[in-house]
C-alpha cells in the first residue's frame, strides 16, 4: 500500500487510458460512453488521493472502470425505449386495428428480443439494420474488428429469428 498522489495518477492514465477505454467499451457497447467512464474512473481514484491504495494501482483503475460499466448499464433509464416509436412508424399499408395490433405486437417481440442480447452485440445490430450503419463505423465505435461486428450482427439476428419463432423466453431450470 502506498499513498495515491497527482502526477503518480497522470502517468497511470496516460498509460492505460486507451486499454481501459476498449475493456469499458466492450462491456458497454459504446466507445464514446467508455470513454466517459475511464475518465470518471479517473476521477474516482483521484478522489482517493492521500489514501492508502493497493499496490497495484492500474488493476484498482480497471476495477473501477469495469464496476462503473456495470453501474452504467443497471441504470434504469440503459435499455429502454421510446414506447411511442412503433406507434409513428407504422406502415400506412395497415388499415385495420387488427393489422396494426399484430404489427404492434411483432415489433415488441423484436424489440425484446434485441434487448436479451448483450449490449456490444444489440448496438451493433441495432446500428447495422436498423438505422443503416457501416460495420467499420460499428466497428470503430464499439472498439472491436469489422470481423467482431460480422459476428455481432450473425449472432445478434439468428437470436431474434429465433425468438420471433418462439416468443416464449427460453426456460431456466433450476439445478
Amino acid at each position: 500500500m502506498f499513498p495515491l498522489d497527482s502526477p503518480l495518477l497522470a502517468d497511470l492514465y496516460k498509460k492505460y487510458r486507451s486499454r481501459l477505454i476498449s475493456r469499458i467499451a466492450r462491456l458497454t457497447g459504446c466507445r464514446e460512453t467508455a470513454a466517459d467512464l475511464a475518465q470518471d474512473a479517473y476521477m474516482r481514484l483521484l478522489d482517493q488521493t492521500g489514501v492508502a491504495c493497493p499496490s497495484n494501482p492500474a488493476a484498482y483503475l480497471f476495477r473501477i472502470g469495469r464496476n462503473l460499466a456495470i453501474d452504467h448499464q443497471r441504470r434504469p433509464d440503459f435499455r429502454q425505449h421510446d414506447e411511442t416509436s412503433f406507434e409513428e412508424e407504422l406502415p400506412s399499408s395497415f388499415s385495420g386495428p387488427d393489422q396494426q395490433a399484430v404489427y404492434r405486437q411483432e415489433c415488441e417481440q423484436l424489440w425484446t428480443a434485441i434487448m436479451e442480447l448483450p449490449r456490444p452485440v444489440s448496438r451493433a445490430l441495432v446500428l447495422s439494420v436498423i438505422e443503416g450503419v457501416s460495420q467499420a463505423a460499428i466497428a470503430e465505435e464499439l472498439g472491436v474488428t469489422e470481423r467482431t461486428v460480422r459476428r455481432y450482427i450473425s449472432k445478434g439476428m439468428a437470436h431474434c429469428q429465433r425468438r420471433l419463432r418462439n416468443p416464449l423466453p427460453p426456460a431456466r431450470y433450476d439445478r
